[in-house]
């Protein structure tokens, strides 16, 4: 038996592939966008889709508009929050100011692994 490769065949696969891939990032797009908390939408709205190298694309999240996306994706554990800048902390309904708190941590709410774990069927 002889193999013989077309270079036509080969292009042919490829052109799927990248179909097959940007069909998989826009849905992960669209589901991450979906579960994405939107107590101010800035998360949401920074869900992005970027073309890169070689046709392929990736999914972008949080930049300058949510730069806390991953205490958001992960949780966040018990902390001290200190004053710096005004040496005071200071927020409506406290007695009086502080200068550090204890904050109790956040719970994860997974949005991205929540989008990226969702089954597909291409």
């Amino acid at each position: 038996m002889k193999l013989v490769w077309d270079p036509a065949g080969i292009a042919a696969i490829e052109k799927r592939v990248d179909r097959a891939h940007d069909n998989v990032v826009d849905a992960v797009q669209r589901d991450a966008f979906r579960f994405a908390p939107k107590d101010t939408w800035a998360m949401a709205n920074s869900i992005r889709k970027r073309n890169v190298a070689r046709r392929r694309s990736r999914i972008i999240v949080g930049g300058r508009a949510a730069p806390y996306w991953a205490t958001v994706e992960y949780g966040s554990e018990p902390h001290e929050i200190r004053a710096r800048r005004k040496k005071a902390l200071h927020w409506t309904g406290a007695k009086h100011p502080v200068r550090r708190v204890w904050h109790p941590g956040t719970p994860a709410q997974p949005f991205m692994r929540r989008a990226l774990y969702v089954k597909r069927v291409i």
